[in-house]
């Protein structure tokens, strides 16, 4: 039986979408470093075919200053920030903000209704 139901957001996060992921090695943890132009190249292939098949869904790119923070890197990320932005229906906003605004428009009563059995009753 799944427990009772709380109104969370979960922001899901990809491993392919963080910079550390592509551009640091650590032994058993990664395989190999990417080049600034390849990590574009992903990103900016993830991010279209999200644009195109998920609307309304969260791009969710994960940064650490230690990875990004290279001159050549940042102007990639430039690059793949203006190809989001040249996007009909992009929006730049915080997490905190997008989890709100899905929140409202996703009720968790509504939901529920749908799915009775993960509002705690019994299943077989």
């Amino acid at each position: 039986m799944f427990g009772t139901s709380v109104d969370v957001v979960e922001l899901p996060f990809y491993w392919g979408l963080s910079d550390f992921a592509h551009f640091e090695f650590v032994t058993g943890f990664t395989v190999a470093q990417s080049t600034a132009a390849q990590v574009l190249e992903i990103w900016q292939g993830e991010f279209d075919y999200a644009h195109e098949h998920c609307p309304g869904g969260l791009y969710n790119l994960a940064l650490h200053p230690q990875s990004i923070g290279r001159g050549h890197r940042l102007v990639m990320l430039e690059a793949l920030i203006e190809h989001m932005r040249e996007r009909p229906g992009v929006v730049f906003e915080p997490m905190g903000t997008y989890a709100e605004r899905w929140r409202a428009e996703h009720p968790l009563e509504a939901w529920l209704a749908t799915k009775p059995v993960h509002g705690g009753a019994p299943h077989e």
